[in-house]
């Protein structure tokens, strides 16, 4: 092997690096636009339905926690679906539930906050869920359409298979 390839496959490492590194970054740019309309479009339904500022803050509060902390899920596992290996870690998964735990009491008893009580708690909860599972169907979508055009990675292969 000449000096010249020796030198070019740790740079070709280096440049897959830094493009998977893009990658994820512009997976937590469209993560946070897309929960921020939402948000924006939860308010608007609230307000069009005479809800209270205190309580649709609180509401919105809420709606922050569980999807905000349900986000990590979708956007820590690339091109496969959140429920596929690797699973995360017991810290992050314990971590997530209890402030998600701890956040729905808080809005349902109102600690600092109009209190919301369970009937809305569900209703967030099945919200933000729901756009939780429709998001990752989302993401696997357009990785597939980008790795099948070679669209962000510049040619190369998959983050996984460059890797392995």
């Amino acid at each position: 092997m000449s000096a010249t390839t020796q030198e070019a496959a740790p740079a070709a490492r280096v440049r897959r690096t830094r493009l998977a590194d893009d990658r994820r970054t512009l997976d937590d740019a469209i993560a946070d636009a897309v929960r921020q309309k939402l948000s924006f479009l939860l308010f608007f339904i609230f307000e069009q339905l005479g809800l209270p500022r205190p309580l649709i803050q609180s509401l919105i509060f809420l709606k922050l926690d569980v999807a905000g902390h349900s986000t990590l899920y979708v956007a820590r596992t690339g091109e496969r679906h959140f429920w596929q290996q690797p699973w995360p870690s017991a810290a992050l998964m314990w971590a997530t539930i209890a402030t998600m735990i701890v956040g729905t009491l808080v809005a349902v008893y109102g600690v600092f906050m109009e209190p919301i009580g369970w009937k809305y708690a569900g209703i967030i909860w099945a919200y933000a869920l729901a756009w939780f599972v429709f998001n990752d169907f989302l993401k696997v979508a357009v990785y597939r359409i980008m790795n099948r055009s070679h669209w962000l990675l510049g040619g190369a292969q998959s983050h996984e298979q460059t890797t392995t």
